[in-house]
């Protein structure tokens, strides 16, 4: 990668030049540019699209929900209706055969859940039941939560195909001892399954909300913990492949565009962040102290140093700005005024789990007041504590499923068409690592 003093042209170092020879009015250009950078900074944002996204994608929604129909026990129950050869029947099992969930709204999720009705080894039917769980989004503590309780089932669908009453016909008579069937002939049994068959369609729903569902309480949770960002706003969306889960930030930054599909597969999470708000969420953390916000000539981060620090994002050519002005007490005292932008393209990577940030491209693009180019070449610094906060800032997402909290780790990175994107692997490594 070029260096940002190779890269300095010789009609820029001109225009310091001049810069510096017209003098008049730094000062007061410089505050005037500070206090325009710092309003704008507060300003509402650019448009209504999230600033930061969350992608799941199905393989992990379809562990968790098969994780939770492996906890669901079998129950076993009495089939009413079956007159005089109920003491022949035994007992019967509630058999979960999967989970489903589909979001509907940002607001609720669809869960189907089937159930196998089982004599031994055989299935006589199956059954459906269905459920709205509402999605709650915590913006104080930063966390969306689905749970699927037993009390939201609202109905059940019974699946008895054609063959439910024979087989159930089947069972029973084989259970029936020989001198009994001289008097309790097939024909009586089967009218008997045919009772108990719909019977069972009628009570089924009581059945499995009194001796399945109810003891367990809660079947499956579901919780993400967003990063530690100024939420607005939170919005959950079904898209090809999985779930995108979309943040709004009290940022006055640009969003993400649209997405149609999850980008990730496996056991993999992926969180996006517009550029543009990387660049607001690292001035956020600079006027929260999260990071050093003065440096000094040689542009070291210090609490007392003479420069002030802030970063932008204005997409095209050397997209990623280092901005610093002059610090108003250090201007007071000795009545040096300076402002300086420098613009590069900025390139990120993953070394053993460190996130790299170099840049290609730079150039000093603006001056006011004496040409420290030193000092505004060396203020691009801060750029790479933006990067760095951001990772933590993704990386402090968590995954609940269940009972079971999974940390999540760093993978890999990328930076293309405005976008932040970091995979993160779920289930190692711990949160903000």
């Amino acid at each position: 990668m070029m260096s940002l003093t190779a890269r300095v042209a010789p009609p820029v170092s001109a225009a310091l030049l001049a810069a510096l020879l017209a003098g008049c009015g730094a000062c007061q250009k410089v505050s005037s540019n500070r206090q325009s950078f710092l309003e704008a900074q507060q300003g509402d944002p650019a448009d209504g699209r999230p600033h930061l996204s969350i992608e799941i994608p199905d393989a992990l929604l379809k562990g968790w929900l098969d994780r939770a129909v492996a906890a669901l026990p079998g129950v076993n129950f009495q089939v009413p209706g079956l007159g005089d050869v109920s003491k022949y029947a035994g007992n019967f099992t509630f058999d979960a055969r999967s989970l489903r969930v589909a979001v509907d709204r940002d607001d609720a999720a669809r869960f189907d859940l089937d159930l196998d009705v089982k004599r031994g080894n055989s299935t006589l039917f199956g059954m459906q039941l269905a459920a709205a769980a509402p999605i709650q989004f915590d913006p104080k503590k930063r966390t969306m939560r689905i749970a699927l309780r037993a009390d939201l089932f609202e109905k059940v669908q019974p699946r008895i195909d054609d063959d439910a009453v024979r087989k159930l016909t089947d069972a029973l008579y084989g259970q029936v001892p020989s001198a009994a069937r001289l008097v309790l002939k097939r024909s009586t049994v089967e009218r008997y399954a045919r009772q108990g068959i719909e019977a069972l369609a009628r009570e089924t729903y009581g059945l499995v909300r009194r001796q399945l569902l109810t003891p367990l309480g809660e079947l499956a949770s579901f919780t993400v913990q967003l990063p530690d960002v100024p939420l607005a706003g939170i919005g959950l969306a079904a898209v090809k492949g999985g779930w995108r889960l979309d943040a709004r930030t009290t940022l006055a930054s640009r969003g993400l565009a649209p997405a149609s599909q999850v980008g990730v597969r496996g056991d993999m999470v992926r969180v996006a962040i517009s550029a543009d708000t990387v660049a607001h969420l690292g001035n956020w953390a600079i006027a929260r102290g999260a990071l050093p916000g003065r440096y000094t000539k040689d542009g070291k981060a210090a609490a007392n140093g003479e420069f002030e620090a802030g970063v932008a994002w204005d997409a095209g050519q050397r997209p990623l700005k280092a901005l610093m002005w002059t610090h108003q007490a250090q201007s007071k005292q000795d009545g040096l005024c300076v402002h300086a932008r420098a613009g590069a393209e900025p390139v990120v990577s993953l070394d053993r789990g460190k996130l790299k940030v170099g840049f290609e491209n730079g150039q000093i693009e603006e001056v006011v007041g004496p040409p420290l180019l030193s000092v505004a070449l060396d203020i691009m610094g801060v750029t790479e504590k933006v990067f760095d906060f951001t990772k933590t800032v993704a990386t402090g997402t968590e995954l609940k499923l269940g009972r079971g909290s999974y940390s999540v780790e760093l993978s890999q990175v990328g930076l293309r068409q405005n976008v932040f994107s970091l995979d993160l692997k779920v289930g190692s490594g711990r949160p903000g690592s």
